[in-house]
């Protein structure tokens, strides 16, 4: 039997459902794309409404599940479609790829801080077994500290510090890690003083607002405080103030949190601020 030319034309198309399931989609996203004016039907039956693909469409179907995995809105693909409506496949492709080397770096820093937390935890674990004053070897540190004040302890004050922090790490473009800590710091024997600090990752690490808290050997005690506790009264009962000595205050990881108390850590260091 002799094909009809209606039949051998069709033969070069594949119908919705076809070019659907080749890559998994949902004929309804077809039919979205279509609506966009970013994957029109090769070829549109005028008496049935059919609709039919061809395969050399599909570069076009994946450029579109790229863009949705990347995170790119469909409708900002349109831009990059010409008055002809050819689709400017290399912009589209640079653009994906900046999108796509940004998020890798989303992922490396999240990774990081996933890594930095379980180590914490870890870590810690292994010091809340030590009762009074320890020593053990802390890593270097990047911090940012807000101004100075004059009375530790100050919820509100604490706060609205760790908040600015917060603001002005994105401002530096710095990624700010959890949580906030204390710093009080010896000035004479009648001055104490103290600012609230966040831990930072960045790439220049000779930023002028970046402190370093330098790696080594801390002489450390575990402290439970609350947002009541006197922060000088209980550094006296571990150790003698003197010129230079700089008191960090830190939240330990634990496997489990507790909502109902937060253990700290006490590390002294003799650093200038």
């Amino acid at each position: 039997m002799v094909e009809s030319i209606g039949e051998m034309k069709m033969k070069r198309y594949f119908m919705i459902r076809e070019f659907a399931k080749l890559r998994n989609v949902h004929i309804n996203s077809l039919l979205y794309y279509e609506k966009l004016g970013l994957l029109k039907p090769a070829y549109i039956n005028p008496e049935t409404n059919y609709r039919y693909y061809e395969a050399e469409q599909l570069p076009i179907l994946d450029t579109i599940i790229m863009c949705i995995r990347l995170g790119i809105p469909l409708k900002e693909i349109k831009q990059y479609i010409d008055k002809e409506g050819k689709l400017n496949y290399q912009e589209l492709l640079d653009y994906g790829h900046e999108l796509a080397t940004k998020k890798m770096e989303e992922i490396q820093t999240n990774l990081f801080l996933i890594e930095r937390s379980l180590n914490l935890v870890k870590d810690n674990q292994e010091e809340t077994v030590k009762g009074g004053v320890y020593s053990r070897v802390l890593e270097e540190r990047h911090i940012i500290i807000s101004e100075f004040f004059d009375t530790p302890g100050d919820v509100y004050v604490v706060e609205a510090a760790t908040k600015k922090l917060y603001e002005n790490a994105q401002e530096y473009g710095f990624v700010p890690l959890l949580p906030a800590g204390i710093i009080l710091h010896y000035i004479d024997e009648t001055i104490i003083k103290y600012c609230i600090f966040i831990e930072v990752i960045s790439k220049e690490k000779n930023h002028p607002q970046i402190i370093t808290l330098p790696k080594g050997e801390y002489s450390c005690v575990k402290v439970d405080i609350d947002a009541s506790s006197k922060l000088v009264p209980e550094v006296n009962k571990h150790w003698r103030w003197e010129k230079g000595m700089t008191v960090v205050v830190q939240n330990m990881y634990s496997k489990k949190y507790n909502f109902g108390s937060k253990p700290s850590e006490f590390q002294k260091i003799q650093i200038e601020l």
